[in-house]
């Protein structure tokens, strides 16, 4: 499945950045750790030019930290910061005073107004990003169900007692370990993707990074 996203509150931002970088001294650009490649605006630096850069990874308490520290090596002309799990909730611009010295301005997320690396979409779809109702939630499912298969199988298997991983077949053993069952004992399969989706976003897998 494709995804294709960009909503009108992320493409107002962007024009106002854009007229008001003129104002703006040094900026903060805000990743997420667990995914710090496919968090990152691609074309930033046509937004804020030249001006001085210092790169903010948030949720680095519950990335994988071997594997995203190699990915900041790819960073590396950044001054980098690290912070704990703080969500974002801006939808506009505003500025914010911190003394007397120094105003914020604070910008709602930004994304790649076409996303063409669907790994990428996905990997963002699947860490909430993007917001569920937009999204086939089978197919995101299927797609952590793969990523953790492959990059953190033993997590996976731990939070839902699974021996083992059958792609297949794994939203039924879910379902009834789970209690996620319909009249008749029928898996609720929406409940079983919903279930893991939502698992991933709040960290129940333990520490993980999904950029490679």
């Amino acid at each position: 499945t494709n995804i294709n996203w960009y909503p009108g509150h992320m493409a107002k931002a962007t024009r106002e950045l854009k007229e008001n970088m003129k104002l703006i001294d040094i900026v903060y650009e805000v990743i997420d750790a667990r995914m710090p490649i496919s968090s990152k605006v691609v074309d930033i630096d046509d937004i804020i030019g030249n001006k001085p850069k210092i790169l903010v990874l948030s949720k680095y308490d519950i990335c994988d930290k071997k594997e995203t520290d190699k990915l900041l090596d790819k960073y590396s002309d950044y001054s980098i910061v690290q912070t704990g799990n703080t969500p974002g909730v801006t939808k506009s611009l505003g500025w914010v005073r911190i003394n007397n010295d120094i105003e914020l301005m604070d910008s709602p997320g930004i994304l790649w107004p076409k996303i063409e690396n669907q790994e990428n979409a996905h990997i963002l779809a699947s860490l909430s990003s993007i917001k569920e109702e937009i999204l086939n939630i089978e197919d995101i499912a299927r797609f952590i169900i793969h990523k953790m298969n492959i990059l953190y199988p033993a997590n996976f298997k731990e939070r839902y007692k699974l021996d083992i991983i059958d792609e297949e077949t794994i939203y039924d053993e879910i379902a009834k370990k789970r209690g996620l069952l319909s009249k008749g004992g029928i898996p609720d399969y929406d409940k079983v993707y919903l279930t893991i989706i939502r698992d991933l976003k709040e960290g129940k897998f333990g520490n993980i990074t999904l950029d490679r």
